[in-house]
């Protein structure tokens, strides 16, 4: 469905992703989410790769904690 405003893309809600934090899995995760961020840097003007990328961000900071809280803006 092709929404009837032009701008609803951009500023539909990007939320938090949902995940486990496991503080001994973050030396080889981290590296893999900063390599996909980079390349998803390729198609940033495809909609909802910006959200995707905060959400990976997030997900690097976050990655020892962990995030249970699936309704929180980005």
């Amino acid at each position: 469905m092709v929404p009837d405003d032009p701008l609803a893309i951009v500023t539909h809600k990007c939320y938090v992703p949902v995940f486990e934090g496991k503080p001994c899995h973050c030396w080889y995760i981290i590296p893999g989410l900063i390599f996909a961020i980079m390349l998803l840097i390729i198609f940033i003007w495809i909609p909802g790769v910006w959200c995707l990328i905060k959400k990976l961000v997030f997900r690097i900071n976050h990655c020892s904690s962990g995030n249970d809280y699936p309704n929180i803006p980005l």
